[in-house]
């Protein structure tokens, strides 16, 4: 049996359907060929993917300018500019977040696509002209190598990876260049000069210390200068390199940034210190030397240029002061060339002299990013008027509590007022200046109903409140009133201690009727029992109270009458029952 494999690109399904097709033909005398399958496999198609490690930067664009890979490689980038636009691609499908800006920072933030390795990237806003650009290790601009001729005052004589001053142009950070040291040169021949194949704009030289079998001759102290025929020099440049005896030191490259860029076919750099392992200014060495070309700009102080600075004659602020200085965009510089306006902060800055004070002041307006050069002009700094921010109040009036009915009253009401300058004024409500206060509710309206009340004081278009408290008025007492401790009969007052009946009675222990002596059928004695026919009433005999612990009649009389009108009444009643 033959076995067959037959291969095709990989298909997704879920049903396979095989077709075998015979030849047509007859073999021998009837027979005809046939297919005879005995076993079908089915290999399912797998593939393979990488998952990726890097947490890196493919490629960075601040402002519309491409960040250079030995950028990337340092993991920071600074600009002059005080915004960025940041158009960042990470690495291998790594993860990206750009962060917004904060305290001149922009933070990148990458993640590996395996989740195993996280990394930073900042881009520094607003940095010092010093620090901004490109990193000392940043090759994207230097002049080409091969086009640079180097001379020195003095070379060893040396081979290998030592001595001739073309070994700091080899593009090999493993040879130097190294100055004589026998005889030993004098200081004044430790220089390396550069005649380039033309004339070049030039903005740092670069410089990497020797990097192999030592540190002696590595420059800490330098000039630059420049010449058109290398004959005649003008000085460029001159600044400090670290020592490998300081802290951190670590041997990398260092940037010597000229003054301002230089246009010239001839460029020196010459030791004005170095480090030696026996003593100090005696030698000089290189690993390697560049020269970092300007970027192209475009001058804004250059009318053929086409660039218009509008620096204002004025600008009028409401405060100035060491905490208040007058800003750029208070200012309100403009910059335009034939495609528009440029940005401030990305396309140009602006210094102001004398920022913190009024007055006559010089403005400087300094092109960066794509622009340079600088314009200069003056401006005068004024202190508008003081205007009203707001009002609080600081004392309330002096009548808080009121009632019902009576008017709202401001006197004593102080207002603190609080200008566009910072400074607060007081202002005291008095009939002087009533008329710039108002008041809700009115002065001119009673106060309607018992609450406690917010009053709204509105003083030059703005308002402040205080609380006022409205309680019901007093009651007013009855007309002619009697002292209710000791009641009178209004209709026929009597004594209160032994009470008469005002129709006539006499005694009230021993009433008679004024017109009948003869007692009605109805009436009984205190006993209970009836009065007998033609009996009279023994006058002042004192008769048993039938109201339980009230005592005899006249002690009644005198407790209903401490009640007021109400007990003269029930005494009046209890006196006609009596009867």
């Amino acid at each position: 049996m033959k076995p067959y494999a037959y291969d095709f690109d990989p298909t997704l399904a879920t049903f396979v359907r095989f077709t075998f097709t015979n030849v047509d033909k007859t073999l021998g005398s009837k027979a005809k060929p046939c297919t005879c399958v005995t076993e079908i496999q089915l290999f399912e198609a797998k593939g393979s993917f990488t998952t990726n490690t890097a947490a890196e930067l493919e490629s960075l664009s601040v402002n519309g300018k491409q960040v250079s890979s030995a950028a990337l490689a340092s993991g920071s980038y600074s600009t002059r500019a005080l915004s960025a636009t940041v158009d960042a691609r990470p690495l291998d499908n790594a993860a990206i977040t750009v962060l917004p800006a904060f305290q001149n920072r922009v933070n990148i933030i990458l993640e590996s696509e395996d989740h195993a390795t996280r990394s930073v990237f900042t881009i520094n806003l607003a940095a010092p002209a010093e620090d901004a650009g490109l990193a000392p290790e940043d090759d994207s601009r230097d002049y080409p190598v091969e086009n640079i001729t180097p001379t020195t005052g003095s070379a060893h004589a040396g081979s290998g990876n030592e001595g001739p001053v073309e070994l700091a142009f080899d593009g090999e950070p493993g040879t130097h260049y190294h100055s004589e040291w026998s005889p030993l040169a004098s200081f004044d021949q430790l220089w390396i000069a550069m005649e380039l194949a033309e004339p070049a704009t030039v903005e740092a030289v670069r410089y990497l210390p020797r990097q192999a079998n030592g540190k002696n001759g590595t420059v800490t102290g330098y000039l630059v200068q420049a010449s058109d025929d290398g004959q005649t020099w003008e000085n460029v440049g001159s600044g400090t390199w670290e020592s490998p005896v300081d802290a951190g030191y670590t041997g990398g490259w260092q940037i010597a940034t000229l003054d301002q860029p230089t246009t010239a076919k001839h460029f020196r750099l010459k030791a004005v210190h170095a480090y030696g392992d026996s003593g100090n200014d005696k030698f000089m060495s290189a690993s390697e030397i560049r020269l970092r070309t300007a970027a192209q700009t475009t001058d804004i102080s250059k009318a053929e240029n086409g660039i218009t600075v509008a620096i204002p004659a004025s600008v009028t602020v409401e405060r100035v002061d060491a905490e208040h200085s007058v800003t750029p965009t208070d200012l309100g510089v403009k910059v335009t060339s034939g495609q528009g306006e440029l940005t401030y902060g990305i396309d140009y800055l602006v210094s102001i002299a004398n920022a913190a004070q009024p007055g006559q002041t010089t403005v400087t307006v300094e092109g960066i990013g794509d622009y340079s050069g600088t314009v200069e002009g003056r401006t005068t700094i004024n202190v508008a008027a003081p205007t009203l921010q707001g009002i609080a109040v600081k004392s309330g009036p002096t009548k808080s509590i009121y009632k019902v009915g009576e008017k709202p009253d401001p006197s004593g009401l102080v207002l603190e007022l609080s200008w566009s300058d910072g400074t607060t004024t007081e202002v005291a409500y008095g009939a002087d200046n009533a008329s710039a206060f108002s008041f809700d509710p009115s002065l001119d309206a009673g106060l309607a109903e018992a609450a406690s009340l917010e009053v709204t004081v509105t003083y030059q278009g703005h308002e402040g409140t205080f609380d006022v408290r409205v309680e019901d008025a007093a009651p007013v007492d009855p007309v002619d009133p009697v002292d209710p401790a000791d009641p009178v009969d209004p209709g026929d007052p009597s004594d209160p201690s032994s009470p008469t009946d005002p129709a006539g009675p006499g005694d009230p222990a021993s009433p008679e009727d004024s017109g009948s002596t003869t007692p009605d059928a109805g009436n009984q004695d205190v006993s209970g029992s009836p009065a007998a026919s033609g009996d009279k009433p023994v006058p002042n005999k004192p008769q048993a109270s039938q109201i339980p612990n009230a005592g005899d009649p006249a002690s009644l009389a005198g407790l209903l009458g401490a009640l007021g009108t109400f007990g003269v009444a029930a005494g009046a009643v209890a006196w006609r029952r009596r009867r």
